[in-house]
């Protein structure tokens, strides 16, 4: 809930108007987004690693306390010469990856061993809605905070000094995450037995194999997914002209469909399966990212935006649940950084290669491209999965 309110809200809407307003374009911007994802990618099996030998708490409170720092310290590049403005914000991001990483790819098999299968499904949605509930209120706040803040400093919200300010405060919210990390208790992971012919018949397989193709699907699916967020508030105000406060209702508009989306994973995969689920959803965010690039309206473009994150909340609900089951539990940790180092990875080429595509093939291009993306991402896991 922390971290969807502070990063998922606040940072999510405010670091790419923030970065325009110190002067960088999309290509830097998309260097920032993507060092994050390319830190998460490289520590994730490292995390995975250490959560199992120094334990899972450990491991996440570090996460937490790499995360908050990272973003606090951002802002505060513009207090050092302009000579290094570039490779500090790199540092600062590259440290927020890490820390995601920590927590994130630790996590999955933490919450898999502390529930049994008749609930698990129910908890992974449960988390997955939390994020997004809260980063609406915090995407709500975020797009009218630097007017006010603005007004009060006697500037403009062209002034990169309100967006500071936030920025900053972003990284002491989450500080009480790390107590309630420390509230947990390491859990010790026990092999079990298959518990139908299905699992039996998948565990069969090499997991390196199952892996493999967890990993290239997951890939796909989040490089698709990268392109909306990282360009989504880049593209309505170069591309469509829109205000920060408008910016911010839309993007929390998005957060506000992810979270009843994620509650409703459990139902659906129930009725139509967890492999049509995964299938249908990845499909049907290829189609939402489809309409922001065939229809350059602000109005569609938040609708095609908030289907994107809700029907991602679907999906990573339901596969995070999938990635854990169909492996054996002394493999959880080793998929979960996998399949995390694979997703970081695509969100990461996403990021870094859409700054340099927008200015060839502009928004509608680069939209286009992570559509057809998401497409193949579901066809992969489908054929295989």
């Amino acid at each position: 809930g922390l971290i969807g309110f502070s990063y998922f809200g606040f940072v999510a809407v405010l670091l790419n108007l923030y970065m325009l307003r110190i002067g960088y374009g999309t290509s830097f911007i998309g260097l920032v987004n993507g060092s994050t994802a390319i830190a998460f990618a490289i520590s994730s099996i490292p995390s995975g690693i250490i959560g199992n030998k120094w334990g899972i708490r450990r491991t996440a409170v570090v996460g937490m306390i790499l995360l908050s720092t990272g973003i606090s310290l951002l802002p505060l590049t513009q207090f050092l010469p302009r000579s290094i403005w570039d490779i500090s914000i790199i540092v600062t991001r590259l440290m927020t990856g890490t820390g995601f990483a920590f927590f994130i790819v630790n996590s999955y098999p933490y919450l898999t061993d502390a529930t049994n299968s008749n609930v698990r499904t129910h908890a992974f949605a449960v988390q997955s809605s939390l994020s997004p509930l809260l980063g609406f209120a915090g995407g709500l706040i975020a797009g009218f905070l630097p007017g006010l803040i603005s007004k009060s400093m006697a500037v403009t919200t062209a002034d990169p000094r309100p967006f500071a300010f936030i920025l900053i405060a972003c990284g002491i919210i989450l500080v009480p995450g790390i107590f309630l990390i420390r509230s947990t208790t390491d859990r010790k992971i026990e092999a079990r037995k298959p518990t139908n012919k299905k699992t039996q018949s998948i565990v069969s397989y090499s997991p390196y194999i199952i892996i493999f193709f967890l990993a290239i699907s997951g890939y796909m699916r989040v490089s698709s997914e990268g392109a909306a967020r990282s360009f989504f508030n880049v593209y309505m105000e170069i591309g469509l002209g829109k205000s920060p406060g408008l910016i911010g209702f839309a993007m929390a508009a998005g957060q506000l469909m992810a979270f009843p989306a994620a509650l409703f994973a459990p139902v659906l995969s129930h009725r139509i399966g967890k492999t049509s689920t995964i299938v249908l959803s990845t499909l049907l965010t290829g189609a939402a990212i489809l309409l922001m690039a065939i229809f350059p309206h602000w109005i569609i473009a938040t609708i095609g935006f908030s289907l994107t994150l809700g029907l991602r909340a679907i999906t990573q609900t339901v596969a995070g649940v999938v990635q854990m089951e169909i492996v054996k539990p002394e493999w959880r940790g080793v998929t979960s950084g996998i399949v995390s180092m694979a997703m970081g990875l695509g969100f990461s080429s996403m990021s870094l290669g859409g700054g340099y595509l927008i200015q060839s093939v502009e928004f509608s291009g680069l939209f286009f491209i992570a559509a057809c993306v998401s497409a193949l991402g579901a066809l992969v896991f489908l054929a295989f999965l």
